[in-house]
């Protein structure tokens, strides 16, 4: 009978840690299409002016962002470029007393350990009340994680041609189309999670008796991606008028990454009335696989060119990512059951028609600003898999802003202030359905040497949002730096 608790209890428990859910951030949600939506942008001198396209020129690397802009390359022209990019993540919890369990937040805060047991026994027998609970492990609440991503190099080559009186540029490329890494852990996750408003308030025990106690499992749960998704193909712009030239550009998308997951238990509280008990329980599980990734992304785009002044506009029709995934997974208890299987499967997103719109202007002879505005209603985006088809994500822009500065002809400097939204909201959100969104900056220079020019770029974003409960308030910081670098040269024909 004890082996078959056992089996449901963990049955219960992969179903919780596991499912096939397309939420971004949900402390309990496993991994499927988290990251899909931070697109890479690959041009140096584009991320150093807060990630503009629609008034740079002469760039072949933003073929794929704003395929219009390739006529303006004045020869065949190379580029090649890396990407560089460092995360800091981590976690704080904050816990506040509850009226029924004294010990409770000190527990969960890693508190306890330094309190001495109660002179006195109030109970006669003794129960869990007359005794300081105390974690079985040395977690704590709060964690960080670095990752310092390899260098993604890309190449880029594109040449003006005319044919029938109009001008027109060609262009091929490889470049990060997306970057999937992805790190989120909880040290204190509760099931059933009487904390949550959503899930709704922790009802009392009616009692204090042991056949009234409810049980409350505690573990800690980490989800981790590392890898890309890349593109390849090409662009072609045309001149259609003196002011007005259009640009389309195709690519093939193809990436895989490693995904980790995992559950471990920290034990079981026996809630009473007016104590609880911490007991020793072991239910770990863990889950390591490799996910594939393909599909194809178009972006149709405009320029209308004025002396001084462009506005334009990009978009990409909608396109469907397709995920396989494989890996194996591994239960362990106390000795009474311990099960491996292996497990394969697909699932998909269907990304909606996005959008960017944006003007430059020259306002002095040696001064550019930009300015662009990206509408991305991924609150449309269908997720599916082999049992269940749901709209995880939620409607998210950004808006950017790019000067840059020539004090002399072989020296540009820029630099940039950019939004970012996620595609998840905080837990128990006051204003439901409003996306995590944060502000960052870039800067960057370029060199100019005959046919020779050099770009770099550094972006700074920091991501912070609260998840909040009955219980306590977890503060989450997530800090990117980015860095930047391409060589573009014309060649001599």
């Amino acid at each position: 009978m004890k082996n078959i608790t056992n089996i449901v209890l963990t049955a219960c428990l992969l179903l919780l840690a596991f499912r096939q859910d397309a939420l971004a951030q949900a402390y309990n949600q496993s991994l499927s299409m988290q990251g899909v939506n931070q697109t890479t942008i690959v041009s140096a001198s584009s991320r150093a002016m807060g990630g503009i396209t629609m008034g740079l020129k002469n760039n072949v690397a933003v073929m794929f962002s704003n395929p219009a802009a390739l006529h303006t390359i004045d020869g065949v022209q190379i580029s090649v470029g890396a990407l560089q990019q460092d995360i800091n993540s981590e976690q704080t919890q904050q816990w506040f007393p509850m009226a029924y369990y004294s010990n409770f937040s000190l527990l969960m805060q890693d508190l306890t350990r330094n309190i001495p047991d109660p002179d006195t026994i109030r109970n006669n027998p003794p129960n869990a009340g007359d005794s300081v609970q105390r974690p079985f492990d040395g977690l704590g609440p709060d964690w960080n994680h670095s990752k310092h991503q390899k260098t993604h190099i890309q190449g880029f080559i594109g040449a003006p041609f005319e044919l029938g009186g109009i001008k027109f540029a060609a262009g091929l490329g490889i470049t990060e189309y997306a970057n999937l890494n992805y790190f989120y852990q909880n040290n204190n996750v509760l099931s059933p999670d009487f904390g949550s408003y959503r899930s709704g308030i922790f009802i009392l025990p009616p009692s204090d008796r042991d056949l009234d106690a409810i049980p409350v499992y505690w573990y800690q749960t980490v989800r981790e991606r590392v890898g890309s998704i890349y593109g390849y193909g090409g662009a072609v712009s045309a001149e259609l008028s003196g002011t007005f030239s259009l640009g389309f550009s195709a690519m093939l998308l193809d990436g895989t990454t490693d995904d980790y997951e995992s559950v471990t238990s920290r034990g079981v509280l026996r809630m009473h009335r007016n104590f609880f008990g911490l007991y020793r329980y072991q239910n770990d599980t863990s889950k390591v696989g490799k996910s594939d990734y393909s599909g194809f992304e178009y972006t149709i785009s405009g320029l209308f060119n004025r002396e001084n002044f462009t506005l334009g506009f990009a978009l990409q029709p909608s396109a469907t990512i397709t995920r396989k995934y494989n890996g194996s997974s591994k239960i362990d208890t106390t000795g009474n059951v311990s099960i491996s299987y292996e497990e394969s499967g697909t699932d998909k997103i269907k990304l909606p028609w996005r959008g960017t719109i944006g003007i430059g202007a020259t306002v002095r002879q040696n001064i550019t600003i930009g300015v662009e505005y990206e509408f991305l209603p991924f609150g449309s985006a269908a997720y599916s898999n082999d049992s269940s088809s749901l709209k995880p994500w939620l409607d998210c822009s950004s808006f950017r802003v790019g000067f840059e500065y020539l004090p002399l002809p072989e020296l540009t400097l820029r630099a940039g202030y950019f939004t970012k939204a996620e595609v998840f909201e905080p837990e128990s959100n006051y204003n439901t359905g409003e996306a995590v969104s944060s502000s960052g900056y870039s800067g960057g220079f370029g060199v100019n040497i005959g046919d020779v020019h050099f770009n770099l770029a550094y972006e700074y974003l920091k991501v912070e949002y609260e998840d909040k409960w009955s219980t306590n308030i977890n503060l989450n910081s997530k800090v990117y730096q980015n860095f930047a670098a391409d060589v573009a040269y014309k060649l001599p024909w």
